[in-house]
């Protein structure tokens, strides 16, 4: 936190601010908003697992059945290019970029419905 600016150093700033067209000078002693606080996981123990979570889905939407994974979602698309499979999520988009990619591990969120064969 730094202290209040003295009364010349107040003067020498307004100067530089009105030499260089600035409308206005602001002086932050405080600061404006406290830093967030942490959720505690007595309170929301449903939370913690969801922002542990490595699937976004599961961030956007909630957990899932429990025990189950994307791997048996009919959501789950298989794009074959270049001689390997890339999965995507319909729910996140379909790219050409790594950042869309899935994973059939992952645990399922709230849109899972089951593939059917």
């Amino acid at each position: 936190m730094s202290l209040p600016l003295t009364a010349e150093q107040r003067t020498w700033a307004e100067r530089q601010a009105q030499q260089n067209g600035v409308l206005f000078f602001v002086e932050f002693v405080e600061p404006l908003l406290s830093p967030p606080k942490e959720p505690d996981p007595e309170e929301s123990p449903g939370l913690w697992e969801i922002k542990a979570e490595p699937n976004p889905c599961v961030r956007l939407f909630g957990l899932g059945p429990e025990e189950v994974t994307c791997r048996h979602c009919k959501h789950l698309i298989r794009n074959e290019a270049w001689s390997k499979t890339y999965l995507k999520c319909f729910y996140r988009g379909v790219t050409n970029g790594a950042a869309t990619d899935h994973r059939a591990g992952w645990k399922a969120c709230k849109k899972f419905e089951v593939a059917h064969a």
